[in-house]
């Protein structure tokens, strides 16, 4: 592998396709529209959402 670029990120082939098409539809790179997806997490209806620190931990009673 030559350069900063990987050659296989583990995506199921459903999910690729839907990213190809995310792609297609606003003519960017794979990276491009990786990068968009992650911006649009950090915001959920114009808030940001809450800590993940506490993610696959049991909940307090």
């Amino acid at each position: 592998m030559t350069g900063d670029r990987l050659k296989n990120i583990g995506l199921e082939k459903d999910v690729w396709k839907a990213l190809k098409d995310l792609c297609t539809e606003r003519e960017c790179t794979m990276s491009q529209a990786v990068e968009y997806l992650l911006e649009r997490s950090k915001t959920k209806n114009g808030k940001k959402p809450g800590s993940t620190d506490d993610v696959g931990k049991k909940p307090r009673d």
